[in-house]
């Protein structure tokens, strides 16, 4: 039987210092955070967070506090005609620190097709990088590529690859 993860959300801790969040995490019991990156809902960042030496110290205080990476929320439009390069920065990103899934919501219903091509280029990044695309439903009543389960797991039969999934938000 493999061994679930389940990593504690950097979200609630906005406004704290890295490194005091994840000493926090850590003395709750966890083994795991998960880095959140989402626009609207947790601290102001840009896009200028996204390079390798941003990777590099993320990576070193989530060992110094005794922790590992398994996965990281960036919440993005991904059908977007600028998403293939934001998320795909923001992919290296999380494999840099080392998550080896990166959450994301795909995008608005009538933006479906853009969403596809789009993904078929994120694709072929998660491959480069030994990365999974996690998908989740947005559960603010707006009318996504996907709103409930069967709809997503539609959608990741449609796309056709091992390296896309759907992430279950218990809140959405």
């Amino acid at each position: 039987m493999s061994q679930r993860i389940i990593s504690a959300s950097a979200a609630p801790y906005d406004g704290y210092d890295r490194d005091e969040m994840l000493a926090s995490i850590s003395r709750l019991g966890f083994t795991h955070v998960e880095p959140a990156f989402i626009v609207g809902y947790t601290e102001a960042f840009t896009e200028a967070v996204f390079t390798a030496r941003h990777a590099q110290e993320w990576a070193s205080s989530i060992k110094d506090a005794g922790l590992g990476c398994h996965a990281m929320s960036s919440h993005i439009d991904l059908s977007g005609d600028e998403a293939v390069g934001i998320f795909a920065r923001r992919m290296e990103f999380a494999s840099g620190i080392g998550a080896r899934v990166i959450i994301s919501n795909a995008g608005p219903a009538q933006r479906k097709l853009q969403f596809l091509r789009n993904m078929e280029k994120l694709v072929a990044r998660a491959d480069a990088l030994h990365i999974s695309i996690a998908l989740e439903n947005p559960g603010d009543g707006s009318d996504s590529i996907f709103n409930v389960a069967s709809e997503g797991l539609a959608l990741i039969a449609q796309i056709g690859s091992d390296r896309v999934g759907l992430n279950y938000d218990a809140a959405n």
